[in-house]
């Protein structure tokens, strides 16, 4: 692949690492639903915009659409953007038969995509971006360009945002600051899950989601992805190396690199600097397709 190495950008929004994001104009964005097939619902944010770019947003497991509002907040003047919720999370109701595998999600989205017909850029963080890819791959008339955030090509990472935030809850039902440090972590907290008896919270998403790990290769798949691709790593992930992220770029033919500030969700921790650079290649996909 040809490995590029962007550089990081500078904001006066916050400290290297967004904590002070809170802060910045959040647009939720309207909740919207989609039904398909006559039985099958989606729930999805969409941020509308008159113009002819589309950002398509997919979460990892466990998490939802909200995740990406400060995200989708800085990306609104460049483009419509949809964040969709996975079955079994968010708004999407759960599965009677928890079918939860890596080709259901990718059905949901290909279908999803088929539907809109509209060409699209797709973003994707974790396991959504291993979703995302296998999607580009399936849908290469609709879907122009891939940007993946800390997403392995060798195995999804076992331990989900959720579930790190539960077990780090505090005795006021919040999580422990000193581990999550940042407010905009308790917002993430409250979006993702719902109040419980004894000031706890459960996860919103269907149980049957969390534990379970992905572990299919996609480093053969990601070589066949004929499409521009854009991947990014927070500077401190612990959940994703940069080994097997480079490896993943050297993997892609039309693959660039660069490090953002922020851990395993830059796009939650650093939205600024992430939607930045999602925002530069947008343009140079814009820019390639003018001139042929």
């Amino acid at each position: 692949g040809g490995r590029v190495q962007l550089t990081r950008m500078a904001s006066g929004d916050g400290d290297a690492y967004g904590r002070r994001h809170v802060r910045l104009p959040n647009q939720p964005g309207s909740s919207e639903y989609l039904k398909l097939l006559g039985y099958k619902r989606y729930h999805y944010r969409w941020w509308p915009k008159l113009s002819p770019n589309r950002i398509v947003l997919i979460h990892g497991r466990g998490e939802s659409a909200d995740t990406w509002t400060a995200f989708a907040s800085q990306l609104t003047a460049h483009a419509e953007i949809l964040a969709m919720d996975l079955r079994g999370h968010g708004g999407t109701p759960w599965d009677p038969d928890t079918h939860y595998g890596f080709n259901d999600y990718l059905d949901d989205l290909s279908l999803q995509l088929r539907h809109w017909s509209r060409r699209c850029l797709l973003v994707g963080c974790g396991h959504g971006g291993r979703i995302a890819l296998a999607a580009a791959l399936a849908n290469p008339s609709i879907v122009d360009g891939l940007v993946l955030i800390d997403a392995d090509a060798g195995c999804e990472t076992s331990s989900t945002l959720v579930e790190r935030l539960v077990d780090a809850a505090s005795e006021d039902g919040m999580p422990d600051l000193d581990l999550f440090p940042g407010y905009f972590w308790r917002g993430i907290y409250q979006e993702l899950t719902w109040a419980a008896p004894g000031n706890r919270r459960r996860t919103k998403c269907d149980p049957d989601v969390l534990g379970r790990v992905d572990d299919r290769q996609v480093w053969d798949d990601a070589s066949a992805l004929a499409q521009p691709a854009l991947i990014l790593r927070g500077e401190s992930s612990d959940g994703v190396s940069e080994e097997n992220t480079l490896r993943l770029v050297d993997t892609m033919p039309r693959a660039e690199y660069a490090a953002v500030p922020g851990g395993r969700w830059p796009h939650i921790e650093a939205p600024v600097q992430t939607a930045a650079e999602v925002a530069a290649f947008l343009n140079r996909l814009a820019d390639a397709d003018r001139n042929g």
